[in-house]
């Protein structure tokens, strides 16, 4: 099963100030490299097993993540933006 990669950046805060910390999976700051390098070039980014996770442990005011949007609902984070991705076609392959 192909399904299209979409990250959004999350955070607890509900503004992009004050970001210090950035926290995913490595493959998500690798397919978000340029939208990183524009909006948050300073941050810290701290690599994490999955974007899930990141979603667990992002839970300070100076911290964000980079996820899947229903990750907002489930671990109570603001979305701030989404389809934060390089390239609009990147894709991931479920294998069952």
């Amino acid at each position: 099963i192909e399904k299209p990669v979409r990250y959004a950046l999350l955070l607890v805060q509900t503004d992009i100030s004050g970001i210090e910390e950035l926290y995913s999976h490595e493959s998500a700051f690798e397919e978000c490299k340029n939208w990183i390098c524009m909006k948050l070039p300073n941050v810290t980014k701290i690599i994490i097993g999955s974007t899930s996770e990141a979603a667990k442990i992002a839970s300070f005011p100076h911290s964000a993540l980079l996820s899947n949007i229903l990750c907002s609902k489930l671990y109570n984070r603001n979305v701030l933006e989404t389809d934060i991705y390089d390239l609009s076609n990147n894709k991931t392959t479920f294998i069952f």
